[in-house]
């Protein structure tokens, strides 16, 4: 009982400072004008580490703001420390008219647990409007509900926060990029910022150029007060009419903490920029609507080629313009085979960086090659003037074609793939396709024997070199069935050279499978067969065909027709049985 009582005491710290989960009114009875608190209070016995709950939402009540705070606490029970945290969070309501209003319980999720509060019903009542002013115990101090520099309201929060747009320039001609850059100006404490919407006006393309993830301040001046500035994000524009533009207006919002978090909805001001058109007085024949400030260059690396191989021209235009707004210019030539342009691009942007066009020219004749003027024009913005380049004329010499030349440049990845030019002839034969040739079909069932030959030949010199023995078997047994049929001719035809052939053959399959000599006797022969303990039945019939044979080539009448194919009948059983089971007993 005593070792009870003591687990129960040590364990008792445990039960009173579990996680829990309270709520609390500041009154329940408040007058119009006056402030309600309602208090979330989390407790747990370690360190709690939870979100900001959502406000709760109370009918007949505006949600004005929050605050929160933390701490912990000691106690010392029965000569046990515990340790407790808590959190409070406390949100701020102003009545909306006299009457009970109701505070519903309220569920708090915390790892994956539901924790539910107490409701409350409050009385409203209208009240002499002084209570607000005789003391309080809220955060914010002794504030009326009516006074104008109460820091909880949100029309009231104390500094300022806005939207400021900036543009490179007030006027641009049409086709010129414009970037806007649109900046967070504040002085307060601006935690995080969500851009909610975007509203566009006509005129215009758009682009975006630049967006931050996260807020990065620097501090500047802004009408003579000192405020930190966060870019938000940048926007190019492509103006498609000349007039007067209206930028695209931002809207977003910012939650900020001061006296508590609240949330600030901000639009950023309309701003306008002119168009100006283009001047119509001298415009290049090579114009495609490129406007900006560029540097353009050539470059042919080759000077001399083999007929059939390619000419590479490339064409850099570098600097800061529309470049997704123009067309890219073309070459021609009688005498040639020119690709369209391959662009590659290094932008920022869409507008900033270079772009190179890779002409690929195939010459179709030997000699000098001039290769063709290539011309671009654009509208320089910093001059206001039309610009044209001109690459220098080069010309490459052109060789006579070899095999090796159509092969060039397979195993250059850095160059454009091309095309080889036909040859240009006035009239082309008929082509008859191949597989309509007799010869190709013959030439092709001769490779398909061949094949098959030298696979078959393949294989048995692998089986012959991992298995040599078991090969030479497999050999022996195999002229032992074609030896069958020529054995088969010479009894037919009452050939008395039919026993010495099938003595011939038996021996020399004897020596391929057991090593046994043909120069022994047959006793001798018969001897060794029965040391390798081959079936004595089969070893008896091996010495009778042995002993016909040698009997049947000394008659001197010779065979008939029934003692020779008698004999054959034989002689083929007995290979059938040698073949079937190898002579070993089973």
């Amino acid at each position: 009982m005593k070792k009870t009582l003591a687990l129960i005491t040590l364990l008792l710290p445990l039960f009173l400072f579990g996680l829990s989960v309270t709520a609390s009114v500041n009154k329940l009875t408040i007058e119009l004008g006056d402030r309600l608190a309602y208090t979330l209070q989390v407790k747990d016995s370690k360190r709690i580490n939870i979100s900001e709950p959502a406000a709760p939402q109370i009918e007949g009540m505006t949600f004005l703001n929050m605050s929160g705070s933390s701490g912990s606490s000691t106690s010392f029970i029965n000569g046990t420390f515990s340790s407790e945290q808590y959190r409070n969070f406390t949100y701020f309501y102003s009545p909306q008219g006299e009457g009970e209003i109701n505070i519903p319980a309220q569920k708090i999720t915390i790892a994956n647990k539901v924790y539910t509060t107490q409701s409350f019903n409050i009385k409203v009542i209208k009240g002499d409007g002084s209570s607000s002013r005789r003391g309080s115990s809220t955060p914010f101090g002794n504030f009326g509900s009516d006074d104008d520099f109460l820091p909880w309201r949100s029309e009231k929060v104390q500094g300022r926060s806005m939207i400021l747009a900036t543009l490179e320039k007030s006027k641009v001609y049409k086709g010129e990029p414009l970037i806007v850059s649109y900046y967070l100006y504040t002085d307060q404490m601006v935690r995080t910022f969500s851009i909610d919407d975007e509203i566009d006006f006509a005129g215009y393309g758009k682009s975006i150029f630049e967006q931050p993830t996260s807020l990065e301040y620097e501090t500047v001046q802004h009408k003579g007060k000192r405020m930190q500035r966060a870019l938000l994000k940048k926007l190019t524009l492509l103006p498609r009419q000349e007039g007067s533009l209206k930028i695209p207006r931002l809207k977003g919002s910012a939650r900020i903490y001061e006296f508590g978090y609240s949330n600030l909805e901000m639009v950023s001001e309309d701003r306008s920029f002119e168009v100006i058109s283009l001047p119509s007085q001298g415009v290049p024949k090579s114009f495609t609507g490129a406007v900006g400030s560029f540097t353009v260059s050539s470059e042919v690396k080759e000077k001399e080629i083999a007929l059939g191989e390619a000419i590479t021209l490339t064409l850099r235009i570098a600097g800061r313009g529309n470049f997704n707004q123009f067309g890219n210019p073309e070459l021609t030539s009688t005498n040639a085979q020119i690709s369209s342009p391959v662009p590659v691009d290094n932008l920022e942007g869409g507008i900033k960086g270079s772009r190179r066009l890779f002409y690929t020219i195939v010459p179709a004749e030997k000699g000098n090659y001039q290769i063709p003027s290539l011309e671009f024009s654009w509208f320089d913005t910093d001059s206001g003037k039309y610009r044209t380049y001109n690459d220098e004329s080069e010309s490459v010499k052109v060789k006579s074609a070899n095999v090796a030349s159509y092969f060039s440049g397979l195993l250059e990845g850095d160059k454009p793939a091309t095309i080889r030019p036909m040859i240009n002839r006035d009239s082309y034969p008929s082509f008859r396709p191949l597989f309509h040739r007799i010869w190709y079909w013959l030439a092709l069932c001769l490779i398909l024997i061949a094949s098959i030959f030298a696979w078959r030949v393949s294989r048995n010199l692998a089986q012959e070199r991992r298995d040599p023995k078991s090969f030479r078997i497999k050999r022996a047994e195999n002229r032992l069935k074609k030896e069958l049929d020529t054995a088969q001719n010479l009894a037919k035809n009452l050939d008395m050279g039919f026993y010495s052939h099938a003595e011939t053959v038996l021996t020399g399959y004897l020596f391929d499978k057991y090593d046994i000599p043909t120069g022994m006797s047959n006793d001798e022969k018969l001897e060794s067969l029965h040391e390798l303990a081959i079936d004595r039945d089969l070893i008896a019939e091996i010495g009778d065909f042995l002993g016909i044979c040698s009997s049947r080539r000394f008659q001197p009448q010779g065979a008939d027709f029934i003692e020779i194919s008698s004999d054959f009948v034989f002689f083929r059983k007995l290979v059938r049985e040698i073949i079937k089971n190898g002579g070993k007993k089973q």
